[in-house]
């Protein structure tokens, strides 16, 4: 659910002309949460996919 917030966000940014790289950083991460398998989980589980790729 939180992934589609953050889809809404990163388009109204980039129809308003502003910076989109704060908004693209955090869709990538939900992206990659999604992609674990931790769709369902709380926005708190991203952690998990940051220590991931810093392994």
């Amino acid at each position: 659910m939180m992934a589609a917030g953050v889809e809404h966000i990163a388009a109204a940014v980039a129809a308003a002309g502003q910076d989109t790289a704060l908004p693209d950083a955090v869709r990538s991460l939900y992206e990659r949460m999604v992609d674990a398998g931790y769709g369902g989980d709380s926005w708190t589980r991203m952690i998990d996919v940051i220590r991931e790729r810093s392994v």
